[in-house]
């Protein structure tokens, strides 16, 4: 992806992180149990790290499941609301295209 377009995309996710879980998760009604679910059947466990986090929807599922989670994101905005649904998690800002993680974990994991 271009930088432009990358910057844009981010540009995007901090406008929308306060109707992001309306509107990309509005139409399930369920979907804190159905995320719930995969990640129970996931079992991620040790250190995990979680790539793009948002606003913590998959984050707070996760941490319950972690030895350690670290949740990276690029938007301040998602971070700012992950950090209240799993306050237990480390969360990083970063670009994560252009990151190196600072060693290696058990987990890694992207939704969505």
């Amino acid at each position: 992806m271009p930088a432009s377009h990358w910057h844009e995309q981010i540009t995007y996710y901090r406008h929308r992180a306060g109707e992001y879980d309306a509107t990309a998760y509005g139409g399930l009604p369920d979907a804190d149990e159905v995320i719930a679910a995969l990640v129970d059947g996931l079992r991620p466990a040790g250190d995990v790290l979680e790539i793009a986090c948002g606003t913590g929807m998959w984050t707070r599922h996760l941490v319950a499941h972690a030895r350690k989670l670290t949740a990276v994101d690029s938007a301040p905005e998602m971070l700012a609301l992950a950090r209240c649904r799993a306050p237990d998690a480390t969360f990083l800002m970063a670009d994560v295209l252009d990151w190196t993680p600072p060693r290696r974990f058990d987990t890694v994991f992207f939704a969505f």
